[in-house]
């Protein structure tokens, strides 16, 4: 469980959106075995969000700023403005 409490570090620094994109397409995979990412996805309700300003539709979308959002079903995920899903 050691690469998963690293793991859950990078999240809780990640300081923007691209941050967080980062750890979840590039770190997860390295340093995650499959239990541990369906271990790690039961917890993606707690992803941090950069504003207040909640999307209209939540649905395959993780993690939002003022203009943008993090989506997906899968790895890997994608940034998108939104609007323009």
């Amino acid at each position: 469980m050691g690469n998963l409490n690293v793991v859950r570090e990078a999240i809780r620094n990640a300081e923007t959106l691209d941050d967080l994109l980062i750890v979840l397409n590039e770190t997860v995979p390295a340093l995650l075995n499959v239990d541990e990412r369906e271990i790690l996805a039961s917890e993606f309700c707690d992803l941090p969000v950069y504003s207040t300003d909640y999307p209209t539709d939540t649905t395959e979308v993780w993690s939002w700023d003022s203009g943008r959002k993090i989506v997906g079903s899968s790895l890997p995920f994608h940034i998108v403005v939104r609007g323009e899903e």
